[in-house]
């Protein structure tokens, strides 16, 4: 089971850009403040149909306290609620967040709750990304192995170009169409690592231009 914890006060709605991509059986949790309480219109929604059509539990908790890293330690109570309460196999616990303050966190709590984390029957892992996206994509990699395809052929740099523009260009598009061009992206990772899965590095290059044409970017592969 996935658990995404939002920090809306640091991410707004960019953050939750992608729900769509998500399942029933993951949770969201988004913690919010007077500080930073709305959401642009195009990712409401994209929230009002991700639930109504594919029931994902979402929930939004408003941090009464507002000042330095109240919100913050409201968070990080709910990764050690997640870490006694949950009876799930595999847990991943993701932080959508930009502030790098969260990974002492998810570096000590392993530590800290060592002793309930053994006697469970629970694989847990945590980690921090600036925004939905960037699980999504690398989710997606793994899926496609593509990393393991552009490092044995040394180019694994391009992957970290890729990501890089997919977010910044978040940030400037409307939740339809950053979806469409996600979707195209995917296709042309996936084209790109069949074809370095099969160490045909040609075939491989014009599907990786591709992804940074999609982008609008003027990142050249050579």
């Amino acid at each position: 089971m996935r658990y995404f914890l939002v920090d809306h006060e640091n991410v707004g709605s960019s953050g939750i850009k992608g729900l769509k991509n998500l399942s029933k059986r993951d949770k969201i949790v988004v913690l919010y403040s007077r500080n930073a309480d709305t959401f642009k219109i195009d990712t409401m929604l994209e929230l009002i149909n991700t639930i109504k059509e594919k029931e994902i539990d979402i929930k939004f908790y408003e941090i009464p306290m507002v000042g330095p890293n109240a919100l913050d330690f409201n968070l990080s109570a709910i990764v050690g609620g997640i870490i006694c309460s949950a009876k799930s196999k595999n847990v991943e616990i993701i932080i959508i967040s930009k502030d790098g303050g969260y990974d002492a966190l998810l570096k000590g709590a392993p530590i800290i709750f060592d002793e309930q984390i053994s006697k469970k029957k629970t694989t847990y892992s945590f980690e921090r990304v600036p925004c939905l996206y960037a699980y999504l994509l690398d989710d997606f990699i793994k899926k496609t192995e593509l990393m393991e395809a552009l490092a044995s052929d040394g180019i694994e740099s391009q992957y970290s170009v890729i990501k890089t523009a997919i977010i910044n260009e978040i940030t400037k598009h409307s939740c339809t169409d950053i979806n469409t061009s996600f979707s195209r992206i995917c296709n042309e990772i996936l084209y790109a690592s069949e074809a370095l899965g099969k160490r045909t590095l040609g075939v491989a290059k014009p599907h990786i231009k591709k992804i940074l044409e999609l982008l609008h970017h003027d990142y050249i592969y050579h």
